[in-house]
C-alpha cells in the first residue's frame, strides 16, 4: 500500500528560569514565613493546558489553581539538604492572589542555611506517589504516564539565608516549565473535485508513553510501555478539504525515535451531495524521521508537533473516477426507401 505523505511543523515554547536570593540584613529578626510567587511559561496547545494564574481561560486553557511544593534545607555550603520543610504540600492560588503564597502549613526561614525547593502541578492535580525530592535537592517523578494533563515543574535556584534576617525576605519565584511534548494531526487534500468532503474516524497514534523524569539532568529516561492515543478530528463529522481541519492534541513523553511513526485512521470521501464515494482504512500511514529532510528525530519538552496528512484520490485506491470509452461513431447510411432515387418530374410551366 502506498504510504500517506506526512510533513511536520514545530513551534518553540520560550521559557526562562528566574533566579532568587535573600537580602542581606544586619538586625536580629522576627521569624519570617516562606512565601512563593508563581509564573507559568508560555503554554502549548494541549488537552488541558495550564496557563498563568491571571491568564485568560479559553477553550482547553485552564489557569493554574493548585501546585505542590517540596522543600529542604541544610548547612551552609554543604550541598546536602537533609531537613524536610515541605513534602508535596498543596498551594492554592487564584487569578488575583498568586504572589506571597504558600501551603496552609506555614514554615519559617532558618538562619544561615541553604534551601532547595521544587514545585509542580499535574494539570492542577497532585501526584500522590512515585514522586520524591532527595537530599541532593533534585526531584524525581517515577514511571509517569503522559495522559491528558499538562505536567509543569519549577526548580528555583538555591536560596541562602544569612546569620540574621530582620525583614521579610523575597518570595521564592517559581517559573513553571512544561515537561511534556504534544502531538496533533491536520488533514489536507489535493486533486479532489470541488465540493467534496472527507470524514476521519478512528485516528490513533501509538507511542511509548511511560518514563521517569529527574531534575538533576532535566531530562526523561527512555520511555517504555506502548500506549495508543485516540484523536478526534474536527467535530467528528465530514468537512471540506480546503478547511484543513485539525485533530485535538495528546501529551507524549519527550523522546528520540529512529523508526517510522505510525498512525491509523479510516477516511470516508463524500461528493457534493453528501453521497459516499469511497472509504478506506489506513493502517500504516507513516513518517520516517530524518534530519536531511528537516523532520526532527526527537520530541523536545515544551514543543508541539503537528503532523499534516495529505490525501489524494490515488491514495484512496478504492475511489474510482467516472470514465467513458468511445466504442464507435455511427456511419451515415443511404436510404433504401422505394422511389427515393427516381428522377423528380418537372412540373414547372413552360
Amino acid at each position: 500500500m502506498k504510504k500517506n505523505k506526512f510533513w511536520l511543523a514545530a513551534m518553540a515554547v520560550t521559557v526562562s528560569m528566574a533566579s532568587c536570593s535573600l537580602e542581606e540584613v544586619m538586625e536580629q529578626p522576627e521569624p519570617q514565613a516562606i512565601g512563593f510567587s508563581s509564573f507559568v511559561g508560555k503554554p502549548t496547545r494541549a488537552v488541558t493546558e495550564i496557563i498563568k494564574p491571571d491568564g485568560t481561560e479559553s477553550g482547553v486553557q485552564k489557569r493554574l489553581t493548585n501546585f505542590y511544593v517540596f522543600g529542604r534545607y541544610g548547612d551552609k555550603n554543604g550541598a546536602n539538604y537533609s531537613n524536610v520543610v515541605y513534602e508535596n504540600a498543596e498551594v492554592v492560588v487564584s487569578n488575583s492572589s498568586f504572589t506571597n503564597v504558600g501551603p496552609t502549613d506555614v514554615q519559617y526561614w532558618a538562619l544561615n542555611k541553604d534551601y532547595k525547593f521544587a514545585a509542580y502541578s499535574d494539570g492542577n492535580s497532585k501526584i500522590e506517589s512515585d514522586i520524591s525530592f532527595g537530599t541532593d535537592g533534585n526531584i524525581t517523578i517515577t514511571d509517569y504516564e503522559a495522559g491528558g494533563k499538562d505536567l509543569i515543574l519549577a526548580t528555583p535556584a538555591e536560596v541562602q539565608t544569612n546569620a540574621t534576617i530582620s525583614a521579610q525576605p523575597n518570595v521564592v519565584p517559581l517559573t513553571f516549565n512544561h515537561l511534556l511534548s504534544q502531538v496533533s494531526f491536520q488533514f489536507v487534500g489535493e486533486d479532489f473535485p470541488a465540493g467534496y468532503k472527507i470524514k476521519i474516524e478512528g485516528l490513533t497514534f501509538s507511542v511509548n508513553n511511560t518514563a521517569t523524569y529527574t531534575s538533576s539532568n532535566n531530562s526523561w529516561g527512555e520511555p517504555t510501555t506502548s500506549a495508543s492515543k485516540g484523536y478526534t478530528v474536527g467535530t467528528g463529522t465530514a468537512f471540506a478539504f480546503d478547511t484543513q481541519t485539525k485533530s485535538d492534541a495528546n501529551f507524549v513523553i519527550p523522546q528520540s525515535y529512529s523508526s517510522d511513526i505510525t498512525a491509523a485512521f479510516t477516511a470516508t470521501i463524500y461528493d457534493k451531495y453528501n453521497s459516499e464515494v469511497a472509504r478506506k482504512a489506513f493502517t500504516t500511514a507513516s513518517l520516517l524521521a530524518e534530519s536531511a529532510s528537516g523532520i526532527p528525530e526527537e520530541w523536545v519538552k515544551g514543543y508541539r508537533y503537528q503532523y499534516n496528512i495529505k490525501l489524494t484520490p490515488s491514495e484512496m485506491t478504492n475511489m474510482f473516477p467516472i470514465k467513458f470509452t468511445v466504442t464507435t461513431v455511427s456511419d451515415w447510411l443511404d436510404s433504401t426507401t422505394p422511389g427515393a432515387s427516381d428522377d423528380l418530374t418537372n412540373t414547372a410551366n413552360p
